[in-house]
């Protein structure tokens, strides 16, 4: 999650979870009701600072908040707070902490307005993404599926948690379950053994990972007819074509996504798949600097660069792309590759923002 605001928050809550807290002990005690209503009602007032309060207070002792509140504007506050809290929790390595938090204020945002659980859900399926959690990104993408059927933005986080699956290109991650990707593919049954291996294999005999593609191609291009503008599912339907093997279609796709000047993220991808597609070492250099035009800070660009200057024969060039390279792996820890890989994971701080933005101060 990015932001120096959020950034300031996170060190202070590094700072204490290092110097107070122990291994994680769940407590099945609930945090007391008062302490809470207050931390709730600094929240409601502007004060971000009692997020970080809360996620110190759970790292220090696994005690969850309490599940009841008072009227709608309080407990939508208080979902909020748990999902922001959750956020710095996974920004200082608490996984177990900050799913458990997520997890426990499921049922309290799904009891709020249809709208409000709907934001809240993308929202908590995006911070799940931004770590590489796919399995549970999907289950609250698909619960946001239930409140609002073929919405786009649902529907499009739903399918890049999906996407991982078949194409993960060498990331670890956690892939969606075995079972609730077969019932995408297959209503009846149980999911056959090692699912998940045989979707990522593309040396696989069996026909489910060709089955998962189908389906995304489907999911990508009734996104696209319910919004066009939707320029991600227009580049994520290009790579899907390319892993079936359709290349002319995926080439359309791609170069309709490289020329886009209105997304810069999905262009520069755009432009980094389309140069790993040349044949010739000068074609394919033109094609990285053409993508290194769009976003500067892409390293498998620079990356890229260097090999084709290399194999061109201009050693000079390929040592300067390589230093490159390995300089903005020291000093930048996502590039949009990785973004890419990480679904809608980086739409969760303008997600929380927006919710914040909606919460009703206390009177």
């Amino acid at each position: 999650m990015r932001g120096r605001r959020h950034d300031r928050i996170a060190g202070v809550v590094a700072l204490l979870v290092a110097s107070g807290a122990t291994g994680w002990t769940a407590s099945q005690e609930p945090r007391p009701d008062d302490g809470y209503r207050s931390l709730v009602a600094r929240y409601r007032s502007g004060d971000g600072g009692a997020a970080a309060d809360l996620a110190v207070a759970v790292s220090a002792d696994g005690r969850l908040p309490p599940s009841g509140c008072h009227g709608g504007g309080e407990c939508e506050a208080a979902a909020v707070l748990n999902l922001h809290a959750a956020s710095l929790l996974f920004g200082v390595a608490q996984r177990d902490r900050a799913g458990a938090l997520v997890e426990a204020t499921l049922p309290l945002a799904s009891r709020q307005s249809s709208a409000f659980a709907f934001d809240w859900l993308l929202a908590a399926g995006s911070l799940h993404q931004a770590y590489s959690d796919h399995a549970r990104a999907f289950g609250l993408y698909a619960a946001a599926l239930e409140l609002r059927p073929g919405d786009p933005s649902a529907l499009l986080a739903r399918a890049t948690a999906l996407e991982f699956s078949a194409i993960p290109d060498g990331f670890g991650a956690v892939v969606v379950a075995d079972r609730d990707v077969w019932r995408l593919l297959q209503p009846r049954g149980e999911p056959p053994a090692a699912l998940a291996f045989k979707l990522a294999n593309p040396r696989t005999e069996t026909p489910y990972r060709r089955l998962l593609l189908e389906f995304l191609t489907r999911q990508y291009r009734n996104i696209l007819e319910l919004d066009s503008t939707r320029t991600e599912a227009r580049l994520r339907l290009g790579r899907v074509l390319e892993a079936r093997g359709h290349r002319a279609e995926a080439e359309v796709e791609l170069r309709a996504v490289s020329s886009d000047r209105d997304d810069p993220f999905s262009a520069a991808v755009a432009r980094l798949c389309l140069a790993r597609r040349e044949t010739t070492p000068e074609r394919a250099a033109q094609a990285y600097r053409s993508a290194l035009e769009v976003d500067p800070t892409l390293s498998p660009a620079w990356l890229g660069l260097s090999q084709s200057l290399h194999a061109g024969g201009n050693r000079e060039g390929a040592l300067d792309a390589l230093g490159r390279a390995l300089s903005l792996g020291e000093t930048r820890a996502l590039t949009a590759w990785v973004d890419y890989h990480q679904g809608r994971g980086r739409a969760f701080p303008e997600a929380l923002e927006a919710l914040r933005a909606r919460l009703t101060h206390p009177r």
